[in-house]
C-alpha cells in the first residue's frame, strides 16, 4: 500500500519549522561550505568539469576563482534562509506575467555566457572531455573552435578543404601543403551533406581562402529525405536560416517544418543551438556510460572522429541510401548557394568530381551519377568555378580503397600530388 500525502495546514507548518531549523543550522556552518567551496574549486575543480587530475593544495592560499567559489557556496544557505522569509511575496511574484520574464531573462543571460569566448571554452572542453572519441558531437566541438581559430597565418596562398570524411582521408593536407606551396586547413565532418556547405559557407569563406576544394559525387546529393537538424542547428543562424529557406519550395517547407522550427529557433536562442553539445556533458558529466573500449580505434578513425564500417557494411548502406530523395533539389541549391558566397569572396573553387569504390557504385542507379555529372558541369558554367570530370583526374584501381568510400593512403597521394599540381598552375 502506498503511503498517503498529508496536505492539511498543521502538516505544512510542521514541514515549514523543520526547513526553517535546518536553514538555520546551515547557516551557523557557513565557514565550512566556504572551505568546502574553496578546496573543491581549486582542487578538485578541473577533475569535475575536464576529469583532469587533482591540482596541488598550495594552490588553494592565492587561487582568487576558488575564493570566489568558497564565497559563493557559504551564500548558498543564507540565500535558502532568505527565500524561507520572503516565501509568500515570492508565489506572488512567481504567480503572475514576471515569472515568464525571469525565464526568459535566464535563458537570455544563458545565452550571452556560453557565447563569451571563457563560456565557450568552458563548455567545450567539458564536452570533449566525456564526449567517444568517434562521437559526432565531439566533431562539433572541434569545428565550433576551428572556425574561431583557423586565420591566415602569412600571406600566399591558403587552401581550404571542406566536405565529408571522403575529403578528409583522400586528401593528406601535410602532403598538399608541401607540394602545393601552400597553407592547408580543413572544414570536414562525417557524412557531410550540401545543405552543410550552405550553412558554413559564409564563416568559411571569412577564413580569406584562395583556393577551395570540394570532392562531391552522386554520393553527396542523393541521400536525405529531411533536413539534419543536429547537423544544422548547431551553425545555425538568421544569415543562413534565411538562405536555406531558399533552397525548399512550398512543398518541402511544410514537409520540414518541425526541421525548420527546430534550426530556426536555434538562429535565435544560443541556447538552443548548443542543445546537442549540452546534453552530451549533462548526461555524460559522472561516467561514460556509453563508452565502448572493446573495439580498437585506428588512424583513419582518429582523424575523421567516425567510426569507419567495413567495404560489405558500406555496400549494403549505400545500397540503401543512396536513392533519389525529396531534398535532391534542396542539395543542388545548397551547394550553388555555398559555390556563390565562396567565388565572391575572391576564391578560386575547385570542384572535383568524386566516386566510390567500384562495387559501391553498382550498388545503385547510373542515372544518378549521370545527373550527378550534368547538374554540376552546368552550375559550374553559371557560378563560375572549375569542375575536374572523373576522365581529367587520377584514376583510383581497387587496390587505392580503404573501404566502400575512402581511398587508403596509395588513393590519397595520388589525389593529393593531383591538387597541388593544379594549384601550382593556378599561380
Amino acid at each position: 500500500m502506498l503511503p498517503s500525502e498529508n496536505n492539511d495546514s498543521a502538516s505544512v507548518d510542521c514541514v515549514r519549522k523543520f526547513e526553517r531549523r535546518l536553514a538555520t543550522w546551515a547557516c551557523y556552518l557557513i565557514p565550512v561550505w566556504m572551505a568546502a567551496g574553496l578546496v573543491g574549486a581549486v582542487v578538485f575543480g578541473k577533475t569535475l568539469l575536464f576529469l583532469q587530475p587533482a591540482q596541488p593544495w598550495s594552490h588553494v592560499v592565492s587561487s582568487k576563482l576558488g575564493l570566489a567559489a568558497g564565497v559563493a557556496v557559504a551564500a548558498l544557505p543564507l540565500v535558502w534562509r532568505l527565500t524561507i522569509r520572503l516565501q509568500p511575496m515570492i508565489n506572488r511574484f512567481w504567480s503572475g506575467w514576471m515569472s515568464t520574464v525571469v525565464v526568459a531573462a535566464t535563458v537570455i543571460v544563458i545565452g550571452l555566457a556560453i557565447q563569451h569566448p571563457r563560456g565557450a571554452f568552458l563548455v567545450q572542453e567539458t564536452v570533449k572531455a566525456r564526449a567517444p572519441q568517434l562521437n559526432f558531437v565531439r566533431n562539433i566541438i572541434f569545428q565550433q573552435q576551428a572556425l574561431e581559430s583557423d586565420r591566415p597565418k602569412a600571406k600566399g596562398k591558403r587552401v581550404g578543404l571542406i566536405g565529408s570524411s571522403q575529403t578528409n582521408l583522400g586528401i593528406d593536407s601535410d602532403l598538399l601543403s608541401s607540394k602545393g606551396n601552400c597553407e592547408v586547413y580543413k572544414t570536414c565532418m562525417p557524412g557531410m551533406v550540401p545543405t552543410q556547405y550552405a550553412a558554413l559557407a559564409r564563416r568559411f569563406a571569412d577564413q580569406k581562402p584562395t583556393h577551395v576544394v570540394c570532392w562531391l559525387s552522386e554520393f553527396d546529393f542523393f541521400r536525405e529525405s529531411t533536413l539534419p537538424t543536429v547537423r544544422l542547428r548547431w551553425c545555425s543562424d538568421r544569415f543562413n536560416f534565411r538562405s536555406l529557406l531558399g533552397t525548399l519550395d512550398t512543398k518541402q517547407k511544410f514537409k520540414n517544418r518541425g526541421e525548420l522550427a527546430d534550426i530556426g529557433f536555434a538562429a535565435l536562442c544560443p541556447v538552443w543551438k548548443q542543445r546537442s553539445v549540452a546534453q552530451m556533458g549533462l548526461f555524460r558529466f559522472w561516467w561514460r556510460f556509453d563508452q565502448t573500449n572493446d573495439a580498437p580505434v585506428d588512424e583513419d578513425e582518429r582523424q575523421v572522429g567516425g567510426q569507419l564500417v567495413n567495404k560489405e557494411q558500406g555496400v549494403e548502406n549505400a545500397k540503401k541510401n543512396i536513392k533519389r530523395t525529396a531534398l535532391v533539389e534542396t542539395n543542388f541549391a545548397a551547394f550553388r548557394h555555398f559555390a556563390n558566397c565562396v567565388t565572391k569572396s575572391g576564391a578560386k573553387l575547385i570542384v572535383i568530381e568524386g566516386e566510390s569504390h567500384p562495387d559501391t557504385m553498382k550498388a545503385y542507379s547510373p542515372a544518378f551519377r549521370i545527373e550527378n555529372h550534368s547538374t554540376l558541369k552546368q552550375m559550374a558554367g553559371e557560378v563560375g568555378f572549375d569542375f575536374i570530370v572523373a576522365k581529367a583526374r587520377p584514376q583510383f584501381d581497387l587496390d587505392d580503397w580503404r573501404d566502400a568510400v575512402h581511398l587508403n593512403q596509395h588513393g590519397r597521394d595520388k589525389l593529393t600530388r593531383f591538387i597541388a599540381q593544379r594549384i601550382r598552375l593556378n599561380d
